[in-house]
């Protein structure tokens, strides 16, 4: 799970770190790229680079490359996210898990995994 997880946020961060290298080079052009909502899948990054491709050769050489790329990050972080479902499902602990916010979380495990702040010792101490 926790596997999947890692490689949901990379995939993430790989999409992003495309969208915003697209987005330099287009200003380099003079093409300024409006932000994009979530709730579209991301395809409005790919519909204003494909209409920015119109205004440049060059643009539309980098758009034939970066479309089918930004495409396949979204399917594959989509279909992470419908494996990661499917198996918190199946696991009764991960569904508890999943039903728990993450600052309460965080609160109760910190004294489990050994955090020093909970033992009294604080980050700097004195040195006499």
């Amino acid at each position: 799970m926790r596997v999947l997880i890692g490689a949901r946020e990379r995939l993430i961060r790989m999409r992003k770190d495309l969208e915003g290298h697209v987005r330099g080079v287009l200003k380099v052009f003079g093409v300024c790229m409006t932000s994009v909502g979530t709730g579209k899948l991301r395809r409005d990054f790919r519909d204003q680079l494909a209409a920015a491709a119109d205004t440049d050769p060059a643009i539309e050489m980098m758009s034939e490359t970066f479309i089918p790329l930004h495409k396949t990050l979204c399917i594959a972080r989509d279909a992470l996210d419908v494996d990661v479902r499917m198996m918190t499902r199946e696991n009764d602990l991960a569904r508890r898990l999943m039903t728990v916010p993450p600052s309460r979380a965080c609160k109760h495990a910190l004294p489990v995994s050994g955090c020093w702040s909970h033992r009294g010792v604080g980050i700097y101490r004195d040195a006499g």
